[in-house]
């Protein structure tokens, strides 16, 4: 959902997915969720953050890169962009426990500047040769320009009059230089009066050069990251996006469970695929024992990457998906779901009964738990069919 682009009402979302080789052997990033968090000024967003980083690391996934949405104005990349944009990198690369310590030094940083504290840069870097002024153009721009991407910014903005671009929204790809990253992790950067444009920290005694230029005071943040342009790869991700997301003003709260659990089955929708959603598994996640958020996240991680699950894993699956299940619906006050007409005859097949006998002694003779007994009235969805 675009949003962000009037004025005064800019919006930040985390880019989930990782950083992977395409059919050719082109490492690049591949975005698999954009999900929009409470924006930095609402209370507890730091820990919203935190959980999302947290249950996509259990999903297979990284934090790879923030997005941004703004309303019309004469520069790309705006200061607070940038610098957040290099916290986040910080953060994302030392895990979720980082993310609460990375929120806090950033809102205690001159001039909303990236917060210090929060450990070294994403990525290591080569120690610049010192002489008292930082070149603005060391030649690093290029290089970065020939490698892979790592963290990166996709802004989305409007299309403007006189663009040759179909729609009314664009999206455009950057990524911060190893210079913006080195000295961003020490809190040497910070935003200028004038927008668009960044300075040095007074603490650090230097300033710019560019262009043969000495002593210059601040410059266009387009010095401090690089356009990626080659950002059209067509890939469509397998999580649903379907349950209210908790970061668009009122709180998610169970009735929007009940309301939703409830068109899913009135629409058919098989729950391994109904909890294929990040923003459910999201609010599910405090109200489900932790054993079992990791087996439900278990079985849908395979399907973020095209693998099917083996006959154990299904099994294993089945069991994780039902028990969830019931316990959303109690959670939620609805009555326990009625399984399909065609599984119900199954479970009273006497074969079914044999085949259900036959797994457990599989199961337990190759070392893993034995496979629950069928409840009664209903059958296992393990695949097994007369």
């Amino acid at each position: 959902r675009a949003g962000g682009f009037e004025e005064g009402s800019p919006r930040r979302a985390a880019l989930y997915g990782r950083v992977a080789p395409d059919d050719k052997g082109v490492r690049g990033v591949w975005v698999d969720l954009l999900w929009e968090p409470p924006q930095p000024d609402a209370p507890h967003a730091a820990d919203a953050l935190s959980a999302a980083d947290a249950l996509a690391a259990r999903l297979g996934l990284a934090r790879v890169g923030a997005a941004y949405s703004h309303a019309p104005r004469s520069h790309k990349v705006d200061a607070e962009e940038l610098l957040s944009l290099c916290s986040d990198a910080r953060s994302a690369a030392q895990g979720p426990a980082a993310v609460g310590a990375a929120a806090a030094d950033s809102k205690g940083s001159a001039g909303g500047g990236a917060g210090g504290g929060a450990g070294g840069s994403a990525r290591r870097r080569p120690a610049r040769p010192g002489g008292g002024v930082v070149n603005a153009l060391s030649g690093e721009l290029a290089v970065e320009r020939e490698a892979p991407p790592g963290f990166v910014c996709l802004l989305f903005r409007p299309v403007y009059e006189g663009e040759s671009i179909d729609g009314l929204v664009t999206a455009e790809a950057y990524e911060p230089t190893p210079l913006c990253e080195e000295l961003c992790a020490r809190d040497a950067l910070v935003a200028a009066p004038t927008a668009g444009e960044v300075s040095l920290s007074p603490k650090e005694g230097k300033a710019f050069r560019v262009e043969g230029r000495s002593g210059v005071p601040s410059l266009d943040t387009a010095y401090f990251a690089v356009r990626i342009f080659d950002s059209g790869r067509p890939h469509a991700a397998p999580l649903r996006r379907s349950f209210p997301q908790a970061g668009r003003g009122a709180d998610v709260r169970k009735l929007h469970l009940r309301s939703f659990l409830a068109r899913q089955a009135e629409g058919g929708v098989p729950f391994r695929d109904t909890a294929a959603d990040f923003d459910l598994l999201l609010y599910a996640a405090p109200l489900l024992p932790p054993e079992l958020l990791a087996a439900v996240c278990d079985a849908i991680a395979p399907r973020l990457r095209g693998r099917a699950l083996s006959p154990r894993q299904e099994e294993a699956a089945a069991s994780a998906f039902r028990e969830a299940e019931r316990l959303l619906y109690e959670h939620a006050g609805l009555p326990p779901p009625e399984p399909p007409a065609e599984e119900v005859a199954e479970a009273d097949s006497p074969l079914m009964g044999c085949l259900a006998g036959l797994r457990r002694l599989v199961a337990s003779l190759m070392g893993g738990p034995p496979a629950a007994a069928l409840e009664p009235g209903r059958a296992r969805d393990d695949g097994v069919r007369k």
